[in-house]
């Protein structure tokens, strides 16, 4: 991505409302694993390359502001008039001959290793508009990606407005897309709210650009699960085991023996030496840092600790380092 005309900006939406989760924390701040999601989606996009992120909120946000402070630039939507109207706040970030890399803030599974084929399908042709698509098992409340006779894309319908026929179609919007600035803009500017919600869809932006002559193209990923957005409290739950799930691999790749995988608690920057050994019930949670060969007894609680080798821990210890000293050899 040397040419200006290869520049990509990292676009991640955050300011809906997120009304299912039942909450008055911004859904992209609720945390997995010791971490608000959206730090997941902003650590996929920087592991790309590309440099600071966009993040767009709603006019009333200070929490999300708050939380990620100056890592970010910032875009503020006035209204929630859709994810169109998203974009479009953010328009004056977008390399002018350039390309959008389209995120949503609640999809905390998603990886570097996801989005470059995306990526580099896009730049590699001469798309419009290039849809990371997937087929979930149950493609309940996801866009339906349309395509023509041909089998190309011709659009996009979310589901409320779907016919039995579309809702029946497996191929869905994930809501990850490439988009080359120019067209994205002139496709902006002829989306309207002809739809059940009255807003302003970034997903009619496909069928605008097809109706110019543009092309659309997709990116099917093999992983669906991990593309899944977090809209309420049961898919919240399902993100975080996942997320501990990869933290237990990393841990266990790194020599630790875990004596039952599915009763620890591991937060997202936990870490520990080779050799180490954690009992049943053991959480290690914020930064806490384990050192080699350490024993931690079942249901020991450690937040910010950090320990050094061959430490002994017995059964039942709280340690939290914000409560007192904070390191142990």
């Amino acid at each position: 991505m040397s040419g200006a005309g290869d520049a990509v900006r990292a676009l991640i939406l955050a300011a809906g409302q997120g009304k299912r989760m039942r909450s008055r924390l911004p859904k992209v701040l609720h945390p997995l694993a010791g971490r608000p999601m959206i730090r997941y989606v902003l650590d996929a996009v920087a592991e790309l390359g590309m440099g600071r992120a966009v993040v767009v909120i709603p006019a009333e946000d200070r929490a999300v502001r708050r939380a990620l402070g100056e890592t970010v630039d910032w875009a503020v939507q006035e209204a929630p008039r859709g994810t169109a109207d998203a974009v479009a706040a953010a328009a004056r970030f977008l390399p002018g001959g350039g390309h959008a890399l389209v995120l949503c803030g609640d999809t905390p599974l998603v990886t570097a290793a996801q989005l470059t084929p995306l990526l580099a399908a896009h730049l590699a042709g001469p798309a419009a508009a290039t849809l990371l698509t997937a087929r979930p098992a149950d493609p309940t409340g996801y866009g339906r990606v349309v395509r023509d006779a041909a089998g190309q894309v011709a659009r996009i319908v979310e589901e409320s407005d779907a016919t039995p026929a579309e809702a029946a179609i497996g191929e869905v919007n994930t809501g990850i897309y490439c988009f080359r600035t120019q067209p994205l803009l002139r496709a902006l500017g002829r989306v309207r709210p002809d739809n059940a919600q009255g807003e302003y869809y970034l997903t009619d932006c496909v069928a605008a650009m097809v109706a110019a002559g543009e092309t659309v193209a997709a990116v099917a990923s093999p992983d669906a699960p991990a593309l899944e957005g977090v809209n309420d409290r049961r898919q919240l739950a399902r993100a975080e085991a996942a997320l501990r799930g990869r933290i237990l691999e990393r841990l266990q790749g790194a020599g630790v023996r875990v004596e039952e995988p599915g009763a620890v608690v591991l937060d997202w920057e936990a870490a520990a030496g080779a050799d180490t050994r954690l009992g049943l019930g053991v959480t290690l949670a914020g930064r806490t840092r384990l050192g080699r060969d350490c024993r931690v007894g079942a249901g020991t609680f450690l937040r910010g600790v950090t320990a050094g080798d061959r430490v002994r821990l017995g059964p039942h210890t709280v340690l939290d380092s914000g409560r007192g000293k904070g390191t142990w050899t």
